[in-house]
């Protein structure tokens, strides 16, 4: 079955026009490009080009790039045509769909966790930035070594003259805090924090002045503050979610330790074959839906995303399965409000997929194993321009716009 669900989506990706298309712009045998995705993709180029040049590409450089795109469009019909496209290319363009709809600036990360402000809320956050937070802070890699120092502390370790290098100080302002922790902006000058342990870090903290912060009128302040408004909110309502959904989860230690085991070791990957799914890491129930994590969807999201994580301690095995849960449930949700299905959505998709497909393009005609990457150099560009010529001969584009 997922197998051909993955047929499926190959097909869909390589013949049938993306959903909301409604004409071609570039057509290289069963390759498009439609009107709407050409739009896409040439915005998002505009984009690129004025962060990095701040300024808006000149006519030249359009022209370049919609050549470029051409080429592409011919070296990735090749690639249909040679047979070079692979079975697994699916589930990475579909992991990939996970990933970037779980990330925080995605539309519907955003959406999910999106609040409007009223003006009482503006200016009462207008208030709480009339101050801000002179502190100094200890930082330690572990919850226990956080527990140890503050078990055997006798004194105020903030005053301990043998600590003094240990301390960091940081300015803070309403709402940023590094540390994760809201009663801040309730302390005292002088005041100690409890144990602040979180995922992004371990901290004991003391607030050493509380000062006055200089701003400009409410005003000229008050579109900036509902930024900072609404990113403080949807980081405290997504860690709330977050939360919520790894409560829910049930692990099987017995086998997260033997799968760490075999990852140190370096026999996991031998073992995947034998495993198709049945190993199961964690269950969890959501919604009357009962649910499992294995070892075969652990190496789905490892292998496939775009941004490898480093698994160095067991707790980071732990975490790693944390994210796989929380990013299907998030997909889930927003396949069924249905952006997933958005023009802008489906082109990222493809445009990763296109991405994949020109990568083991290259590598196979180079004959270069997958990891040894680009190492030809000028030899690459050669070899691209060598495949365009040979493509353009093979393949009649049709083109419907102006360079």
């Amino acid at each position: 079955m997922r197998n051909i669900i993955l047929l499926i989506l190959g097909l869909f990706f390589k013949i049938l026009p993306i959903y909301g298309q409604n004409s071609i712009a570039l057509q290289v045998n069963d390759v498009v490009v439609s009107t709407d995705e050409l739009r896409f993709l040439l915005n998002e180029y505009v984009l690129a080009y004025k962060k990095i040049n701040r300024a808006q590409p000149p006519p030249d450089s359009i022209r370049l790039w919609k050549r470029n795109l051409v080429d592409q469009m011919l070296l990735i019909a090749d690639a249909y045509d040679r047979q070079l496209v692979k079975e697994d290319i699916d589930m990475a363009v579909l992991v990939m769909a996970k990933y970037m709809v779980s990330l925080p600036t995605s539309a519907f990360y955003l959406s999910k966790f999106d609040k409007s402000v009223s003006e009482d809320e503006l200016l009462k956050a207008y208030k709480k930035r009339e101050i801000k937070y002179e502190v100094e802070y200890f930082q330690f890699d572990d919850a226990s070594q956080l527990k140890d120092f503050i078990s055997v502390a006798r004194t105020d370790p903030f005053k301990d003259p043998n600590l003094k290098s240990a301390l960091k100080q940081i300015t803070l302002i309403w709402p940023v805090s590094k540390f994760v922790y809201e009663r801040i902006w309730d302390m005292k000058e002088g005041e100690v924090s409890a144990p602040i342990i979180s995922k992004e870090g371990n901290y004991l903290l003391k607030v050493m002045k509380i000062t006055k912060n200089e701003q400009r009128d409410f005003d000229l302040e008050k579109d900036k503050i509902r930024k900072m408004f609404k990113m403080h909110y949807q980081i405290l309502t997504s860690r709330e979610y977050f939360e919520n959904l790894t409560s829910k989860i049930q692990f099987d230690s017995l086998q997260i330790s033997r799968m760490w085991i075999d990852y140190k070791s370096g026999l996991l990957k031998q073992k995947r074959q034998f495993s198709n799914g049945d190993t199961k890491l964690l269950t969890y129930s959501l919604n009357g839906r009962e649910l499992k994590v294995g070892i075969s969807n652990f190496f789905d999201y490892y292998n496939y995303l775009p941004i490898k994580r480093q698994l160095g301690k067991l707790q980071h095995l732990y975490d790693f399965l944390i994210s796989i849960v929380v990013t299907e449930e998030l997909y889930k949700e927003a396949e069924f409000l249905g952006f997933t299905r958005e023009n802008d959505f489906a082109f990222r998709k493809k445009r990763f997929r296109n991405k994949l497909i020109l990568d083991e393009y290259y590598r196979s005609m180079m004959k270069l194993k997958p990891d040894v990457g680009d190492q030809a150099g000028v030899d690459m560009k050669n070899l691209q321009n060598q495949l365009i010529l040979k493509a353009k001969k093979k393949f009649k584009p049709i083109i419907n716009f102006e360079f």
